[in-house]
């Protein structure tokens, strides 16, 4: 071989060598050693839910982790299956967004497979029976919550109601029992609302097909706002309460204020007292990047994202005749 060619070859293979050397301390240097999957895991692909996993990406995406999002897409049925389906990947964590998967999660069936969870979009965990119950100490598993239940939410929301509807005086809530998370953010909201001297009826609702009825029974008892709490049915519906509320029964238009921002911006809703959705995520990814780095969940306390959102919907308060105050004497937005 000319000694050219020998030369040309040792460069080739330097450089070969050089490129793999090179690679290999990029993996090193890579947090966590590499891409690693986690699943998060949804009640139902509502706005306010998917912009957790948006805030978790946010963190995770610069420490090797994807996140592989399952959905029960508002069926209880399902609920077993998508966790289950996340379990059989045999992740590092999971995240459970809400309290009806966490629940799921915490079955004494999943006792041996479970993962650390990251429990987030809890409204007031310290009142549900499970989650209350496997936090207590020593807790036997890694679990941490993060909720989404802003500090004086109920006053903001008061407020909130005396500012832009100051004759209301009748509040329907729209809830379910059956679900922990609608009916602990519907109490703290009627407890805020009865101490600030309203007048508070509840709706109950166990299904899809109850919320038009629901609705409108709310109408009949006379209710002049209706408020929206964690409920997954009317979250999911609020453009159909909105389209209700806004006919009404005999009386005048009946806004609409709920505790979600996303009813706010895409399906009319009046108004609404909300968590930073984004925010709660980033709390979760955070701490699944602090269990990836070694550190255990067992003692971190519950967090309460100080994060939240006011935002008001000048097209919405049009169509019902309502001029918005300017100052509510906390940050809002008002958008079209």
């Amino acid at each position: 071989m000319p000694k050219s060619s020998r030369l040309l070859l040792v460069v080739s293979c330097c450089t070969a060598l050089l490129t793999l050397v090179d690679a290999a301390c990029q993996r090193a240097s890579t947090p966590h050693h590499g891409l690693i999957e986690v699943p998060i895991v949804y009640p139902v692909t509502v706005d306010s839910l998917l912009e957790v996993g948006r805030g978790a990406e946010l963190v995770l995406h610069t420490k090797g982790v994807r996140l592989r999002a399952l959905s029960a897409e508002g069926d209880p049925a399902r609920f077993s299956t998508v966790v289950e389906a996340a379990l059989s990947q045999q992740p590092p964590a999971i995240i459970a967004v809400g309290t009806q998967i966490a629940n799921t999660l915490l079955a004494s069936k999943y006792q041996a497979i479970r993962p650390p969870i990251i429990a987030s979009a809890i409204f007031e965990p310290t009142r549900l029976e499970g989650l209350s119950r496997a936090l207590e100490r020593p807790r036997a598993l890694d679990l941490a919550v993060v909720s989404d239940q802003p500090l004086g939410v109920g006053a903001e929301m008061a407020v909130l109601i005396h500012r832009v509807l100051p004759t209301a005086k009748i509040v329907g809530i729209l809830t379910n029992k059956g679900e922990e998370n609608s009916y602990a953010s519907a109490d703290t909201i009627a407890i805020a609302l009865r101490t600030d001297g309203f007048d508070v009826q509840f709706g109950f609702v166990s299904s899809p097909s109850d919320l038009s009825g629901t609705t409108r029974a709310l109408l009949l008892r006379g209710v002049q706002v209706i408020v929206i709490p964690h409920d997954k049915i009317a979250v999911s519906q609020a453009a159909s309460v909105v389209g209700i509320a806004l006919v009404g029964m005999g009386t005048a238009n009946v806004p609409v204020l709920s505790l979600d921002d996303g009813t706010v911006t895409k399906h009319g809703v009046l108004a609404c007292v909300s968590a930073d959705y984004e925010a709660v995520g980033r709390h979760a990814g955070q701490l699944v990047a602090d269990l990836l780095d070694g550190k255990s969940l067992r003692d971190v306390p519950i967090v309460y994202p100080s994060e939240t959102k006011v935002l008001l919907n000048r097209s919405t308060a049009a169509r019902l005749g309502l001029a918005l105050p300017r100052d509510l004497g906390f940050p809002s937005q008002t958008i079209d």
